[in-house]
């Protein structure tokens, strides 16, 4: 899998490779079944079409530059996020830097300057998916605008037991330590990183990494 770290203004040396693609948009933290299913869905459109398959997500989160947030932390880093990507078949992965002129471009600069630049095809987003300067672009603006451009298609909200499936709904399970509950949303069981300090009789003492989400204090 090839990775794209961009930042705004885009460079014509990354849109100048670019090859014809189905783009999955989103930030994408987790991975977790709704994410799954949208990747799921784009690969699928993109066996059909004959065209790569890429992800455009982005960093850091857009809360912290739009609402001078603390540094995140997330529930998968982008290092673990690249990995999970390829595992789900993803070509290409383009990283786009999330700082303050990104988050002032218009949503149709957003939509000519990266979407056209990467040469999309057909862009899948969930129906939540914004975009464009203070989140002024949506998936009905996308089928919209890019019908000039591209083909779109909306993923449905996606739910288990009449419950959403999302990352804020992941954060609150880990935070609350309901591990046993977080299989059932993410596909697998919750991972994290850090490194052991001591081990006494049956009990390891860990520091996890700072870029984790962390899990309340326990065994």
């Amino acid at each position: 899998m090839d990775i794209i770290h961009v930042q705004h203004p885009l460079s014509s040396i990354y849109t100048a490779e670019a090859e014809p693609c189905v783009l999955a948009l989103g930030f994408f933290d987790g991975v977790h079944l709704g994410h799954q299913e949208l990747i799921n869905l784009a690969k699928r459109i993109a066996i059909q079409q004959d065209l790569k398959l890429a992800v455009m997500t982005f960093f850091p989160h857009p809360k912290q530059i739009i609402g001078n947030a603390q540094p995140q932390t997330y529930i998968t880093p982008l290092e673990q996020k690249a990995k999970i990507m390829q595992d789900l078949g993803v070509e290409t992965l383009i990283v786009v830097n999330f700082d303050s002129a990104f988050a002032h471009l218009s949503p149709t600069g957003f939509i000519e300057d990266y979407l056209c630049g990467f040469k999309c095809k057909h862009a899948v987003a969930g129906f939540d998916f914004r975009y464009g300067h203070k989140g002024k672009g949506n998936i009905e603006t996308l089928k919209i605008e890019g019908k000039r451009f591209f083909e779109v298609t909306e993923m449905k909200k996606f739910e288990i037991d009449h419950e959403k499936v999302s990352s804020t709904k992941l954060r609150n399970l880990i935070a609350e330590g309901r591990f046993a509950d977080i299989p059932s949303f993410l596909g697998t069981y919750f991972e994290s990183q850090g490194t052991i300090n001591s081990m006494e009789n049956q009990h390891v003492i860990v520091t996890l990494s700072e870029a984790f989400l962390k899990p309340p204090p326990g065994v």
